[in-house]
This record gives C-alpha cells, sequence and structure tokens, in this order.
C-alpha cells in the first residue's frame, strides 16, 4: 500500500511470486503473527460484519467480500465505497468463492502495523490503521486476490486508473483509461468537462482511481470501475480548479480531518471564499487556520456515492463492462514533465509508468523494496 509500503506484505508460496519490489512472508508464518496480534483484540468493542461488492452487480468482473472491523469509521466508509449489503449475497449466490478480511485497530501502533495477504491461502489482514484508505480492504487489497484468480483463468488487471467516457456530437463513444502518478490528478482528469467550444461534446466518469480490466471475446480491453464511490484529497479543491467536484461533494459526503468552522461547516485550504477566522482541527484546537495548523488539516478526504455524479451521463453503475479504446500514462511531480508521452512498447510504458513519473507524494511512507 502507498504511504506504508514498509508494512505491507505479499504473502504467496515463494518470494519470486511476491516480485522484487514486494515485502514478502511466508504465509504460515505471517499467518501465525497476525492471529496473534488479533487475538482478543476486538474485546470490549464493537465488531462489525461487512458483505460488500466490488464492480456493478451481474458484472461478470465484480467480485464479493466480507470484512470484519472494530471501527465505525471504516464500516461507513465501506458503505460509501462499495455496494454494501444484500446485494453482495445476491451477487455470490451459492458460491463460496468471495474475499475474506479481518480490520482491527489495535492500539495503532506503527510497530504493530500490517496489512498482508496471500492471493490463494489467507485472508486479508489490516492491523493497527485506521485512516479509510489503508482499511478498507476493498479498496485496493481485494485486486491481490482477485487478479491472480483471474489470471488462472483469463488474463486480468487491477490498475490505479481513472475510466471515463467520451462522445463526439455524431455520436462515436470512446472509452480512456488513464494512469497518473497522483490521486489529484486523476480525479481532475476523470471529472472534466468539455469547454464551452467544443459543443455537442459529452464527457462522463466511469471511475476516478482504480480499474479492473480483461480482454473480452473480440480481443478488446474491457473494463469496470470497481468502487461505488469517489475518495480524494480535497486541499486546493474549488470551483475553479474542480467544479465537478465541488459540485458533487456539496451533500453526502464523508469528511476526515477537515477544519469545522463555528457555523458547522467544513473547511480546508484552497476552498472557495476566505479562510474562516477560528476553526476546530481534528485535534480538538481551536484557532485561527495558520501556516501551523494547517497541516493538520491538509489531508481530508472526500467520498460521495457514485450516483450523485453530476459530471455527466452514464453513471458507474449503468455499464457492466465498457470498452476501453485507449490507455494513457500521465506524469506529476515537484520536476516538469509532459502528462502524455509517446511510448514504443508496453515494457517501456509499465517501467516509465512504476520509475520515471511520480515523485514522493509526501505521505510519510518509506520507499518500497528495490526501487530506485
Amino acid at each position: 500500500m502507498a504511504r506504508v509500503e514498509q508494512s505491507t506484505f505479499i504473502c504467496t508460496e515463494s518470494q519470486e511470486e511476491a516480485g522484487p519490489t514486494n515485502n514478502w512472508m511466508a504465509p504460515k508464518e505471517m499467518y501465525q503473527k497476525l492471529r496473534g496480534y488479533a487475538a482478543g483484540s476486538m474485546r470490549g468493542r464493537t465488531m462489525y460484519v461487512v458483505p460488500y461488492l466490488m464492480g456493478p452487480p451481474g458484472s461478470p468482473l465484480a467480485k464479493v467480500g466480507v470484512e470484519l472491523t472494530d471501527s465505525i469509521y471504516v464500516a461507513l466508509s465501506m458503505g460509501t465505497m462499495t455496494r454494501m449489503g444484500s446485494v453482495a449475497f445476491d451477487q455470490l449466490g451459492n458460491d463460496d468463492d468471495f474475499n475474506r478480511g479481518l480490520h482491527c485497530m489495535l492500539d495503532v501502533n506503527p510497530e504493530r502495523r500490517y496489512i498482508a495477504t496471500s492471493p490463494r491461502t489467507m485472508p486479508l489482514f489490516r492491523l493497527g490503521r485506521i485512516t479509510v484508505a489503508m482499511s478498507c480492504l476493498a479498496k485496493s487489497a481485494s485486486p491481490c486476490v482477485s487478479v491472480p484468480t483471474w489470471d488462472a483463468r483469463k488474463a486480468g488487471l487491477a490498475e490505479h486508473m481513472l475510466v471515463l467516457g467520451v462522445e463526439s456530437p455524431n455520436g462515436e463513444k470512446t472509452y480512456i483509461a488513464a494512469a497518473f502518478p497522483r490521486p489529484a490528478a486523476r480525479l481532475t482528469f476523470a471529472m472534466m468537462r468539455p469547454p464551452a467550444q467544443l459543443k455537442g461534446w459529452r464527457i462522463w466518469t466511469i471511475g476516478d482511481d482504480i480499474a479492473w480490466m480483461r480482454p473480452g471475446p473480440d480481443g478488446r480491453l474491457y473494463a469496470i470501475n470497481p468502487e461505488a464511490g469517489y475518495f480524494g484529497v480535497v486541499p486546493g479543491t474549488n470551483s475553479k480548479s474542480n467544479p465537478a467536484a465541488v459540485e458533487m461533494i456539496s451533500r453526502d459526503t464523508i469528511f476526515t480531518n477537515v477544519a469545522l468552522t463555528p457555523d458547522l461547516d467544513v473547511w480546508w485550504e484552497g476552498k472557495d471564499g476566505p479562510p474562516p477566522k477560528e476553526c476546530l482541527d481534528w485535534k480538538g484546537t481551536n484557532g485561527p487556520p495558520t501556516r501551523k495548523r494547517r497541516r493538520l488539516i491538509q489531508q481530508p478526504v472526500h467520498r460521495p456515492d457514485d450516483e450523485q455524479s453530476l459530471v455527466g451521463p452514464g453513471s458507474p453503475m449503468t455499464p457492466a463492462v465498457c470498452p476501453s479504446g485507449r490507455l494513457s500514462s500521465g506524469g506529476g511531480g515537484a520536476t516538469p514533465r509532459p502528462w502524455f508521452t509517446r511510448l514504443s512498447t508496453g515494457c517501456t510504458g509499465l517501467y516509465r509508468r512504476d520509475h520515471g513519473f511520480g515523485d514522493d507524494s509526501g505521505g510519510g511512507g518509506r520507499s518500497r523494496p528495490g526501487a530506485p
């Protein structure tokens, strides 16, 4: 997982299967370690059983999972980011092929923070972490299990890619999947609106963060957005930088680590209008948003439900699978780089994506093993 690479383990039977840039531990050894940490950790707390569906109902690429957690925040976030509840059991039917996961907060000790999965032999574990991106097992750990299972039958990909649809004035539709190293770039690109001079063009968001893809019988690549909501970092979001996002998060949104104003509104750096004279930060401190205190509230997230997306026609729930006509990789960071680069081969693209396009995200995590 990004920002906590040092705590993330891929527990395959052999170290070679985990790949050169991942931490590895034998499944039995990791399972015993995490069972020891988790034993009794929810005593006196409420345990939530969360059945969820990743992907549109009925899609052949969708995946069912069940997560146990002791965090009401994670349970509520799962209800926003996934299709939670009976829809998962309707998709599962009599099948027993579903992802199993356990999340427990423990004492939120960085030394006992683990994110571990074994694609074939072990449930998904996340211990000692309460942020939604790291604790919602559906968010990014599910692909670690789902895609190796796909590969045993058919080739499949789980990528951090946005998917959007574009329709020309004459009705021709094209779908684009694009990767950017920074989530804010993916969100902004996914929610673009046609400028006034391109009258008659339509653009709609299918997904802003994750794409599950598989070749279809016609040879084309098909994709779904497995999520049911949006997740993003909100500083700098305003009606000029991303009007679609501002309109979307105006209601039914969970905000985290933002400031609370005296009139019970939320505030973040870069929001429309002047900063409030005083605000309450996530540490419970009340006062003006000085530069020092802004650092305490600069990483909020928002997760509106996909059905209220106002970007354009074609809700992410509508297409079970869409053909991806274009694949793009973009860059971002402190040094100037082009958003799009023409590459000679697929291998070159993968290398440039993994090693040449992104600077440190500033999330506080250490580099993954093997990274330059």
